[in-house]
C-alpha cells in the first residue's frame, strides 16, 4: 500500500501533524491517504532497531529510496478503532493546549498593561 504521507513518530507533534494534515484534507476537499508510524512500529516492519529508525527519521538510511509505507492496521499493529481514538484524543489535548496557551498570553497582557498604567 502507498502513501501520499507518512508521518513518523506517534508521539504529540506526530499526531498533531496527522491531525493537521487530515483536517487540511477535509477543508481542502482533498483525498491524500496518511500513515502514522510510532518508532517500535518501524522497527517490526524493517526488522531493526532504534538506531536504524532514527536514520529513516534523517532520511539517511543506506536504503531509504527503497522503503515502502505500509499501513499499521493492516498489517496488524494496531486496529482502526484505536488509532481513530487516538487522533481524537491527541487532537483534544492540543485543544487543550492551545486554550491554555491563550490564557497564559492574555495574563501577560493584563499584567504588562496594569504595570504600564502604575
Amino acid at each position: 500500500m502507498e502513501y501520499d504521507v507518512v508521518v513518523v513518530g506517534g508521539g504529540p507533534a506526530g499526531l498533531s501533524t496527522a491531525i493537521k494534515f487530515a483536517q487540511e484534507n477535509k477543508k481542502n476537499n482533498t483525498d491524500f491517504s496518511i500513515c502514522l508510524l510510532e518508532k517500535g512500529q518501524i522497527s517490526k516492519l524493517v526488522g531493526s532497531t532504534k538506531g536504524t529508525v532514527s536514520l529513516i527519521r534523517k532520511r539517511s538510511y543506506w536504503n531509504f529510496s527503497n522503503l515502502k509505507a505500509k499501513d499499521p492496521v493492516i498489517l496488524g499493529l494496531c486496529s482502526q478503532e484505536i488509532f481513530e481514538k487516538a487522533l481524537g484524543k491527541a487532537n483534544r489535548r492540543i485543544e487543550r493546549e492551545k486554550k491554555a496557551l491563550a490564557r497564559e498570553e492574555k495574563l501577560k497582557a493584563s499584567a504588562q498593561s496594569s504595570q504600564e498604567s502604575n
